[in-house]
């Protein structure tokens, strides 16, 4: 199925929240985290993380590593009432600031797929330094998957990678939900 990406979305955390939480896992190498993101494994029992920084609570939450993300009740009602597919979740236990606060909370699980990147569909241009005072340097703008490789899926992780993309008519539910703490950008526009 061929993918338009002016019409999907990279999704991820809004690092523009002040003071937003975060929590960590308290046994990181009892499920890999990219298993757990990519929905390799369902465990059972729910995985255990600490609240390890921040205080204000959103709806999607980030961990101490790159992925999986932890989601609110609210979240995961958008996704379900709006039949979206390309997902699942897994229990969590959140310890910690906020616990009460975070039950019912559950870990995002995206069982979508698409081909890799494609490098040829991305733009070649100087990205600003990173640091002020630092250089210029080259960088691709785009994160097109391979043509025809997408299975069609409502959120789905590009091949080799752990990139949360989502299509239009995701973005646009969890936006109309008033769901806070989710980030989202063209494929094309992402850096």
């Amino acid at each position: 199925m061929q993918l338009d990406c002016a019409a999907a979305f990279s999704l991820g955390e809004d690092f523009g929240l002040a003071g937003v939480l975060r929590v960590r896992p308290l046994e990181p190498k009892a499920i890999p985290a990219d298993e757990l993101a990519r929905g390799a494994v369902a465990p059972e029992q729910p995985v255990p993380f600490k609240v390890s920084e921040g205080s204000v609570l959103a709806d999607l939450v980030g961990t101490t590593m790159v992925t999986p993300y932890v989601v609110s009740p609210s979240f995961v009602r958008c996704l379900s009432d709006n039949g979206f597919t390309g997902w699942s979740s897994f229990p969590v236990r959140i310890s910690g600031r906020l616990e009460e606060e975070m039950a019912g909370y559950r870990g995002l699980s995206v069982t979508g797929r698409s081909g890799p990147i494609d490098d040829a569909l991305s733009e070649r241009v100087m990205a600003d330094p990173p640091i002020p005072g630092g250089r210029a340097m080259p960088h691709l703008k785009g994160m097109c998957p391979e043509a025809d490789s997408w299975d069609g899926s409502d959120l789905f992780l590009p091949e080799g990678t752990v990139a949360l993309c989502v299509t239009s008519r995701v973005r646009e539910a969890l936006l109309a939900a008033g769901i806070v703490g989710a980030r989202f950008e063209r494929l094309y526009e992402v850096l």
